[in-house]
């Protein structure tokens, strides 16, 4: 019988941990956009994930730079009593008793007596939008972007393909220039994000995303990575492109495309959260979201 690691014993993530967590995340289907091992794979260097199983529920540490709280836990069994367990041991550590990108399900759990101060985290809270607005693009509040499209189209000869293997160094190589452009090594954050997908493409075989890429003159101008969430919804992780200023349109392209070709039978997709920044913000409301999936903080008040 596997053995898993068993709270406060915590375990580094890791490839050979994907079985343990699709069992759970397909148990308990998942509102957040965290919530995927892809995600979570992805992203464990930047975020240095720990995880423990804590009352029949697991338990994730992160450790992003110089701060480290929880993320929610994933199961149903005393849930109230295993975010108390995690803040205490957060409080006996020096790490201020926090949890992060808790779902409201969880939150409301909490009353004033409960001594938990709960703050919306609006900056990392995610968008979500009815995949046939993103597919059909329809009336006057899409208009700038079937216009962009149009644009695009005009302009250059491309073609849509499901990524596979042989398209994954054209999509580092895109990414390098992406990233040369940003100089995202003066940026911690795009720093940690060039390390997740260069991860989630290395692994893409063992992990179970749909990626869909935009070439032009058979050189790969945009990628996108998305896997399914819950029942209705698929999550987008990853869309980059080339400059959009001289390949305006290339954005809104792939995004109706990956969907149109990849995930018309669902509902709903989650963009994730724009952390707070004013241009990604403004970008991710032109799409008109159906709705925010909201996430909170939860301290321990002192």
């Amino acid at each position: 019988m596997t053995q898993f690691p068993k709270f406060p014993d915590f375990k580094e993530l890791g490839i050979e941990d994907k079985t343990i967590f699709d069992e759970y995340f397909k148990k308990y289907p998942p509102m957040i956009s965290e919530f995927t091992f892809t995600n979570l794979f992805m992203w464990r260097h930047y975020y240095n994930f720990k995880w423990a199983m804590l009352n029949e529920n697991i338990v994730i540490m992160a450790s992003p730079e110089e701060e480290s709280y929880f993320f929610p836990p994933i199961g149903s069994n005393k849930m109230k009593e295993t975010v108390l367990e995690c803040i205490a041991y957060s409080e006996s550590i020096g790490s201020g008793g926090i949890i992060k990108r808790v779902p409201e399900n969880v939150a409301k759990l909490f009353s004033d007596g409960d001594k938990i101060k709960i703050e919306l985290d609006r900056d990392n809270s995610d968008y979500v939008y009815l995949i046939t607005n993103m597919i059909e693009l329809p009336g006057s509040n899409y208009r700038s972007k079937r216009k962009s499209i149009k644009q695009f189209s005009r302009e250059f000869e491309y073609e849509y393909h499901p990524l596979n293997q042989k398209m994954i160094p054209g999509c580092l190589e895109l990414q390098e220039d992406w990233c040369n452009i940003r100089a995202c090594w003066d940026d911690p954050h795009l720093a940690g994000e060039d390390k997740a997908i260069f991860d989630a493409l290395q692994y893409a075989s063992k992990l179970d995303f749909k990626g869909g890429v935009i070439t032009v003159e058979e050189e790969i101008k945009a990628f996108t990575i998305g896997e399914q969430l819950n029942a209705n919804t698929i999550v987008v992780h990853i869309e980059k492109g080339s400059q959009e200023r001289e390949y305006r349109g290339i954005y809104a392209l792939i995004n109706k495309l990956f969907l149109e070709n990849e995930w018309a039978d669902f509902k709903y997709v989650n963009r994730e959260q724009d952390t707070g920044e004013e241009g990604l913000r403004k970008a991710k409301m032109s799409y008109r979201p159906e709705f925010m999936v909201n996430k909170f903080t939860l301290t321990k008040l002192v």
